[in-house]
């Protein structure tokens, strides 16, 4: 190659570079001797591309994302950016943003319900378990604290049982086999005799007294003899302070030596001004479970049960009632479940002494001493 003529006192240079086929050409100057390039890149297809200047000779770039769509800048020079996000179908949606650029955000459950978030923008939530299928709400208590109850299996009335410390307490070894609901608040299987109890009796022959000849737990029972004459009956009494619970239970295992006219208990709850009380017996002639309806004054048949004439069974016998309410809640003697819920208990108008107590009879047949035995006296308070 040719250099151009030049003075003897310069010292010309003829700067070469390599094309892309590899031959040489001149690199140019412009008119003040500054040397100058044009960039290239490649672009997504491979093909060279000129990268190009503005007026100032400043480099600039249009920002383009995979799909070919380009970046937006600005007048500020300010990257902007349009987040998307895909829903449950999959779908793109554009995330929001508050007027200060925050981003906003509403949670969802996938079943498609919003999540709560408060005012204090704490999130609120409801808590669900299954329950035989069903979901079901976890409760808290006012300070917010879950609940959480120890649970017994179904027992024989299908009933599930939760049992919390206290009641556990009273339940381990105790008597309250039967059925389980309610929270024991007093019990005595007379294994340390009937000091504990008042005892009254009408009729010849008639007497009270603890045995070991029959018992269900703790070695002895009550033994209860009505008269032969008179009144012809042996009852007893016991009890604790009130309850502001509003229902109550009371349960007892019996065996009967000899057929008696009935078996009866009462339930009894007293405020200083009210005495309202539930009155059950079994009368054993006709072989009917009988309450004594404080609507009408008398008793009335809530349904037959099959007698055990025999000191070797035991039966079982519960009554709870709604004193809130003045209504039997539920009757129960051994298989037989009865929930005349709609019947008035007795009540009275008194100036007593606050209570909740029960009294358990036995009636003789005029002209025999009927007796039986009687273990397991329950008092429960806080019945569903």
């Amino acid at each position: 190659m040719t250099m151009t003529e030049q003075p003897d006192w310069v010292r010309a240079y003829l700067l070469l570079g390599k094309d892309a086929g590899g031959d040489l050409v001149p690199i140019l100057l412009d008119a003040d001797g500054q040397m100058y390039a044009l960039l290239r890149g490649a672009d997504g297809t491979g093909t060279a591309r000129t990268v190009r200047v503005n007026s100032s000779g400043e480099l600039y770039a249009l920002l383009k994302g995979a799909s070919g769509v380009d970046v937006a800048v600005d007048a500020s020079g300010y990257l902007t950016t349009v987040l998307k996000g895909i829903d449950g179908t999959s779908t793109l949606r554009t995330l929001l943003v508050d007027a200060s650029g925050q981003a906003i955000m509403v949670p969802r459950g996938q079943s498609g319900n919003y999540l709560n978030v408060d005012a204090s923008g704490f999130l609120t939530a409801v808590l669900k378990g299954v329950y035989d299928g069903t979901l079901t709400t976890i409760r808290v208590d006012t300070s917010g604290r879950i609940e959480a109850f120890l649970m017994d299996g179904d027992d024989q009335w299908g009933q599930s049982i939760r049992v919390g410390n206290a009641d556990l307490a009273a339940r381990l070894g105790g008597l309250s086999k039967y059925d389980w609901r309610g929270q024991v608040a007093f019990q005595n299987d007379f294994s340390h005799g009937a000091h504990s109890i008042y005892t009254s009796t009408s009729g010849a022959g008639a007497q009270i007294m603890v045995t070991p000849l029959y018992w269900h737990t703790g070695g002895y029972s009550l033994w209860l003899e009505g008269g032969s004459d008179a009144s012809g009956y042996a009852y007893f009494y016991s009890g604790i302070g009130p309850s502001p619970s509003g229902k109550v239970g009371l349960a007892i295992s019996f065996c009967v030596v000899n057929k008696p006219d009935y078996v009866r208990i009462m339930l009894l709850h007293e405020t200083p001004t009210q005495l309202v009380y539930g009155d059950v017996r079994l009368d054993y002639d006709n072989e009917q479970i009988q309450y004594y309806n404080g609507s009408t004054n008398a008793w009335e048949n809530a349904g037959d049960f099959d007698s055990y004439i025999t000191p070797y069974i035991f039966n079982n016998l519960k009554l709870v009632i709604d004193s809130t309410g003045k209504t039997y809640e539920r009757i129960l003697y051994n298989s037989t479940a009865l929930t005349p819920t709609t019947i008035a208990l007795e009540e009275a108008a008194v100036a007593g002494t606050p209570r909740l107590y029960y009294e358990v009879w036995v009636y003789s047949h005029a002209g025999d001493t009927d007796a039986i035995c009687v273990d397991n006296v329950i008092l429960t308070v806080n019945e569903p």
